[in-house]
């Protein structure tokens, strides 16, 4: 574990042996934790680290097992599908103001053709009224 804290940031160190002593405590059940880690190359990876305790038969810890897994392409695949959904959830929010106007437009255009008809109807019957032959 030594040789993991230099290749941690001082905050995340901490934490870490914080909460394995808290697992060590019978704090807490099971310890899970994602921070960075400087790689043997020299660049920061995305780490999710899990330990658990191992007791012996009085139910004292007298071991933690653990291990270190490289989430660094994982979390990268969870920002590209993030980025594409809230520029998905935009594009359908667009499309979606689009259809709610030319709803708005039909809407406007189904009364307007009803007041016509309406209009028409009336029309037809002031004229089935009017008697041409009447005026001679």
């Amino acid at each position: 574990m030594l040789n993991s804290l230099r290749l941690t940031n001082d905050e995340d160190a901490k934490k870490s042996w914080t909460s394995l002593n808290s697992l060590l405590e019978g704090k807490i059940d099971r310890f899970e934790m994602e921070f960075k880690m400087k790689h043997k190359d020299g660049h920061w990876v995305d780490i999710l680290s899990r330990a658990d305790k191992v007791l012996d038969k009085n139910g004292k810890a007298v071991r933690i097992v653990g291990v270190h897994q490289d989430i660094t392409e994982l979390k990268k695949y969870r920002e590209n599908l993030e980025e594409m959904v809230k520029q998905r959830t935009e594009d359908l929010e667009e499309k979606n103001a689009e259809l709610q106007r030319f709803n708005k437009l039909f809407i406007g255009r189904e009364f307007r053709i009803k007041e016509l008809r309406d209009e028409l109807k009336t029309l037809k019957e002031k004229l089935g009224r009017y008697e041409p032959d009447s005026l001679y």
